[in-house]
């Protein structure tokens, strides 16, 4: 009986701890049934069960399971058609943030400092403004301008603050600075990419590809320089928002498949992959976002708040109409474990991306620059560049950059100016100053001063250069056309007949000017380079043509040939639309881009190159443009100068060999014009009176003998600018400056004379004191009278006036002379008898 209880003792005691172990393995960490696990974020396993936690930025709530965010109320930033506004999750209020400066925004973005961007104009252009609606703008400010086509994804490294941008019809990942004045091209080639993030735990960048055909998307990694390509997953359909989960590392995105919408999730770690099919209502695109435990699905009406463990909806909010949605809260972007910048330390010019190498970072340049070996930007050599004439002034911008023009635009004039026109053989640009009415011309290398050609020149409406024969065209609304020679010596009126002229520009190498002119009939009329033989090339009925220019299109490219087609290119304000025929061909075959533009827009300025066609809106502050080989998809750029008028390039594709005007300026005295097969016409301010303006056969020949030397005069004239601001600067600098040294020379003199008087003064006075003394010793021997050697001599009176010097300063003037005899002229009368005396006879007057 004793064991026997003992045994059930003992086994009571078992029992009790088998049940204590089990009810233990009951309680750990763990996953249920529908996916949910223990804590939402931090599970600890203890002796006795588990316990949840938080990460930093968050707070356990009641349930001792879920987390939840401290400090500022999450926000959901919404995107009308006209505003960004806010909307409270607590409260469920709403507050206007701004107005948007357009309706197609197509991303938004992030950083510090509750610094929120927005991608807008169709994606070209990005915005920034504060998440502050106390403190609100009319419309947020301009970030980056310049060199966007269509960007679809904005994400921040909060660690550098550098802005990753996705630009989908480029193909390309662009990183720029938190100030957006340098852009760099991280990663190229790319499928169709859609949308961006940073993944500020793992220093990974994260980004998704449609693919070529929409079905064979993909999500790909790399470090933040765009080193290490690692394909993630394929296979996907149109992937795009992707939203990483930090505190689970879980990765979320959006894809389309069959036309519904779905939420597709990964976890990085174990590689397991949920769907989740949600409803959406109307055709537009859904956004996601996600905080704490919720998934944010925003649709054209209201915000769906769905479980993202479960994908159970949970709560609908009435987030009203919005064409975009985010949720915001500082705890999202920024890192569970404490960061260092590597680029605080770096000695990176102009953009530091981090790095995987043994510095810890990477230094890039924008795209129109390159590193050098001392690893500085530095400008790459014959950049391309836009000269726009505008209200305000000529603007020089780079054309291959992505940024902020403000940043990178050169005012080389600071005038008004409607037109202008590009010498690339003297690297200066011949312009009107509407201000002035002259027509000037300015170095692109020394831009302080222009030189005036022609005066009293009013209402120019185009200017066109023959460089062949150094000939200024310029039509005047008042119906005529102008020319003249680049030096300013002599100009002519060519055609006085037109109704409204206003582009022009010429054909040198078939000797034709093509002019748009308005009126009843607006018309394009191609006449001889003399301004004969005038003809409609075509009838633009009920249209405006504006500029006209010419430019060389290539059809036929190979290692063996390449083939160029001059094509002539102008723009319709009443039509919106750029036109353009082949000149190579009789018979004119017409084509049209129809341009994208808002109903009040006005194309006006007008520049080709051998890829892109480049022309300004006189109702916009912007230049547009588009590439030949895809005309339906414009770029922008913005330049805040007021109103926009011509433009040009200093890369105009023009290829043109030498004319009959090439060579001694065709034998002309002023003006040579070319003509068609090989002609020219020769004008000069005697030609009207039937004078010949051709030089004579023996000055022909002069020439012939001589045309080196009249090479070398022909190139003085064409740098006669640059060689008078050097001179001017010369004058600038010396004139004032030897006046100076004139001025000093004078004082000095002067001032010199000054002491050397007093000096003699003085010396004399110690001379005279030391006579005195001499005579007063002396008389008692008889050699002088009494009365000379009284004080009270009149004649020594006189000098009573006098500020003799003390006898300290005579002793030490004594010594320094005691190899000399103290003597002193004597003028006055009273001192006459001195000439008696042998000890005075040696009279020196220094």
């Amino acid at each position: 009986m004793k064991y026997t209880r003992s045994l059930i003792f003992y086994a009571l005691i078992l029992q009790t701890l088998c049940s204590e172990t089990s009810d233990i393995q009951y309680k750990a960490c763990k996953v249920d049934t529908k996916g949910v696990p223990s804590c939402s974020q931090l599970c600890i396993n203890g002796r006795g069960g588990y316990s949840c936690s938080c990460y930093s930025g968050y707070v356990l709530e009641d349930d001792n399971r879920t987390c939840l965010v401290t400090g500022n109320e999450p926000v959901i930033i919404l995107v009308t058609s006209k505003t960004v506004d806010v909307y409270y999750t607590e409260t469920e209020d709403i507050d206007t943030l701004t107005n948007l400066p357009d309706s197609h925004v197509t991303a938004l973005g992030f950083g510090p400092d509750d610094i929120m961007l927005i991608v807008s104009r169709h994606g070209k252009a990005v915005y920034k403004t504060k998440l502050d609606v106390k403190n609100q703008k009319e419309e947020p400010e301009m970030l980056i301008d310049t060199g966007l086509r269509h960007v679809t994804g904005v994400a921040v490294d909060w660690v550098t603050s550098n802005i990753y941008l996705v630009d989908k019809d480029a193909g390309q990942i662009i990183v720029c600075s938190w100030k957006g004045d340098n852009c760099s091209i991280l990663v190229t080639n790319l499928e169709r990419p859609y949308s961006v993030l940073v993944n500020v735990n793992s220093r990974k960048l994260l980004w998704s590809e449609w693919g070529a055909n929409g079905s064979d998307g993909s999500i790909v990694s790399s470090n933040l320089d765009g080193s290490t390509l690692k394909m993630m997953i394929n296979n996907l359909a149109k992937p795009q928002d992707l939203v990483l989960d930090g505190t689970s590392n879980v990765l979320h995105w959006l894809a389309r498949l069959h036309g519904v919408y779905i939420i597709q999730s990964i976890n990085l770690h174990t590689g397991y992959r949920q769907i989740y099919s949600v409803e959406s209502d109307g055709h537009a695109a859904p956004t996601l976002s996600l905080l704490t435990d919720h998934l944010y699905w925003t649709m054209s009406n209201s915000t769906l708040i769905i479980n993202k463990f479960t994908g159970v909806i949970e709560k609908s909010l009435a987030t009203g109409s919005a064409l975009r949605a985010s949720i915001y809260h500082p705890v999202l972007y920024r890192s569970l474990t404490s960061q260092a910048n590597p680029c605080d330390n770096s000695s990176c010019s102009h953009l530091c991306v981090p790095s995987n190498n043994h510095y810890g970072y990477r230094c890039l340049c924008p795209v129109d620059m390159y590193l050098d070996v001392e690893g500085n930007c530095s400008r790459k050599e014959g950049g391309e560049s836009l000269l726009v004439s505008s209200i305000s002034g000529i603007y020089e911008v780079p054309t291959h950059f992505i940024g902020y023009h403000g940043f990178r635009s050169r005012r080389i004039v600071e005038t008004e100016v409607n037109c202008l026109v590009y010498d690339k053989v003297g690297d200066r640009i011949f312009y009107h100053d509407d201000t002035t009415r002259e027509i000037r011309t300015i170095s692109l290398k020394y831009p302080r001063r222009p030189r005036t050609l022609y005066s009293k020149v009013h209402m120019v409406e185009g200017m066109a250069l023959d460089t062949t024969s150094g000939v200024i065209y310029w039509t005047v609304n008042q119906g005529s056309v102008h020319a003249g020679s680049v030096d300013g010596s002599f100009s002519i009126k060519l055609i006085s007949d037109l109704s409204r002229p206003r582009g022009i520009t010429v054909d040198p190498e078939y000797g034709f000017l093509y002019i748009c002119d308005w009126g009843n009939d607006a018309k394009i009329l191609r006449c001889h380079m003399d301004g004969s033989h005038c003809l409609v090339y075509f009838h633009a009925h009920g249209g405006h043509p504006n500029m006209v220019a010419i430019a060389s299109h290539v059809t036929i490219e190979t290692e063996e040939m390449t083939k160029w087609v001059n094509t002539l290119y102008w723009t319709d304000s009443k039509q919106n639309s750029i036109s353009y025929a082949n000149l190579d061909v009789d018979v004119i075959n017409l084509d049209t881009i129809s341009l994208n533009l808002s109903l009040d827009s006005h194309p006006y300025g007008l520049v080709v190159t051998d890829r892109t066609i480049y022309f300004t809106d006189l109702n916009s502050k912007y230049v547009h443009y588009v590439e030949k080989s895809d005309v339906t998809k414009e770029i922008d750029m913005q330049l805040d100068v007021g109103i926009l008028f011509a433009l040009d390039h200093t890369h105009r594709s023009i290829h043109v060999s030498d004319t009959v005007c090439s060579r001694n300026n065709g034998g002309c005295t002023h003006l040579c014009l070319v003509k068609p097969k090989g002609q020219r016409t020769c004008l000069c301010p005697d030609s009207v009176n039937n004078i010949s303006c051709t030089v004579t056969e023996e000055q022909a020949l002069f020439k012939t003998n001589l045309s080196n030397v009249l090479d070398k005069e022909k190139l003085k004239k064409e740098f006669v600018t640059i060689e008078t601001e050097r001179e001017d600067t010369v004058l600038f600098w010396a004139v004032p400056l030897t006046g100076f040294l004139i001025i000093l020379c004078a004082v000095t003199f002067f001032v010199a004379c000054y002491y050397r008087n007093k000096k003699r003064k003085q010396n004399w006075m110690c001379k005279f004191i030391q006579y005195m003394k001499a005579r007063h010793s002396e008389d008692s021997e008889g050699l002088v009278s009494d009365s000379t050697s009284s004080m009270s001599d009149p004649h020594f009176r006189q000098y009573e006036d006098i500020d003799y010097p003390d006898d300290s300063y005579c002793l030490r003037n004594l010594r320094d002379h005691n190899t000399r005899e103290t003597s002193m002229i004597s003028t006055d009368s009273a001192f006459t008898e001195m000439r008696d005396f042998d000890i005075y006879s040696s009279i020196d007057n220094d």
